[in-house]
């Protein structure tokens, strides 16, 4: 109980500094993402709305509200939103740029209890602010929100048969020590 009091003694303690440190349209903008990753990492449906809040005002310079949105996108995700490649550090494992990539977690969306309405419009949006937004909705659900419908096959049916071959010489070769995920 001791370390659940401490824990959320330290969340109040970044809530109260995010709004202190929005409340000063000069606020350092990595500042505030950073705070606005932590918080929203946090996975407090309210902490969130009042992040989103900030992030939707018009009364805030555009740099502060877009550190907002991608620092809420970090915490989400839990990977840097603005540098996120889908690769390890440095951007490549095995010495091979872009040909091996390693999957991110999936995270289950934060559930709010009402659409924010403000954000949804936002990410309807052009430009920074606009994709910012969107990616900060993709991670969000509500009850009501549309189910984004199932990705389709994109692949040739020659790419198919080139995939299937790489799985078989995945399974013969790879798979002994990397597993049957790649891990």
């Amino acid at each position: 109980i001791a370390a659940e009091r401490q824990a959320l003694a330290g969340l109040r303690q970044e809530a109260d500094a995010l709004t202190q440190l929005i409340a000063d349209s000069n606020a350092n903008a990595d500042a505030v993402e950073m705070l606005a990753g932590a918080a929203a990492k946090s996975r407090d449906a309210g902490q969130m709305e009042k992040l989103i809040a900030a992030a939707t005002s018009a009364q805030q310079p555009a740099k502060l509200r877009l550190a907002l949105l991608n620092g809420a996108n970090t915490g989400l995700i839990g990977a840097d939103a603005r540098r996120n490649s889908g690769t390890v550090a440095g951007g490549r494992a095995g010495g091979v740029g872009g040909l091996f990539t390693r999957p991110r977690t999936v995270v289950k969306p934060l559930a709010l209890s009402a659409e924010p309405v403000a954000l949804t419009a936002m990410a309807k949006e052009n430009g920074d602010l606009g994709n910012a937004a969107k990616a900060v909705v993709d991670n969000l659900t509500w009850p009501g929100k549309p189910v984004p419908p199932a990705p389709k096959n994109t692949r040739t049916q020659d790419e198919e048969v080139a995939f299937k071959a790489g799985q078989g010489v995945y399974a013969t070769n790879c798979a002994g020590c990397h597993q049957d995920q790649g891990q």
